[in-house]
């Protein structure tokens, strides 16, 4: 009798797992359809917007070289002191195709900057904290620079942290002398 009951309800629920998975079998079909619909629909979209960037390149190209071509001819883009003026950006993309990565020029210009920030007066402090943060914008854009073409494969990890190690310090340096300049003339900022 309980062997029977047992059989009994093992069918039933065989018969219940068979009914509730038929129409999901049925259905399967044209979810598959759907699915491929939507895939292709998602490609063309794709294959668009790769089209939309490689023209967006070829016009940002296009006016880096006017900008530069402005810039030798003396009539330099003005900026707010937030924001890199045409000259510093296409600075930064000349020395980055270059492969230095402007370590060098921009330990230059860090140095000069930590010597122009001890002797900064209360008078000329914000000035000069608006040329550091644009040199330090610089230095920033030369680390994501590298590190793009560290992904790209373009340099290998050794010389990727040399670089990039560099880079930081030289933005340490900034960061603690203006730090120094700040306290020197008590500002808190």
């Amino acid at each position: 009798m309980k062997k029977t009951i047992v059989v009994i309800a093992a069918v039933a629920f065989l018969c219940v797992l068979l009914m509730g998975c038929a129409p999901i079998v049925r259905n399967v079909g044209s979810d598959l359809s759907t699915i491929q619909q939507q895939l292709d629909q998602i490609s063309g979209d794709i294959s668009s917007l790769k089209a939309e960037v490689d023209e967006l390149k070829n016009s940002q190209e296009g006016g880096q070289k006017a900008e530069a071509d402005s810039v030798q001819g003396g009539q330099a883009a003005s900026a707010t002191p937030d924001e890199p003026t045409a000259a510093e950006e296409g600075a930064a993309a000349t020395q980055a195709s270059g492969g230095d990565y402007g370590v060098a020029d921009l330990s230059d210009r860090v140095a000069a900057m930590v010597s122009k920030m001890e002797s900064a007066t209360t008078q000329t402090l914000f000035e000069v904290k608006a040329e550091a943060k644009a040199l330090e914008r610089e230095i920033e854009a030369q680390e994501d620079a590298a590190e793009h073409d560290f992904r790209q494969g373009v340099l290998n990890r050794a010389d990727y942290n040399a670089i990039d190690s560099e880079l930081e310090y030289l933005e340490d340096q900034l960061d603690n002398a203006e730090d120094a300049m700040e306290f020197r003339l008590g500002y808190d900022d």
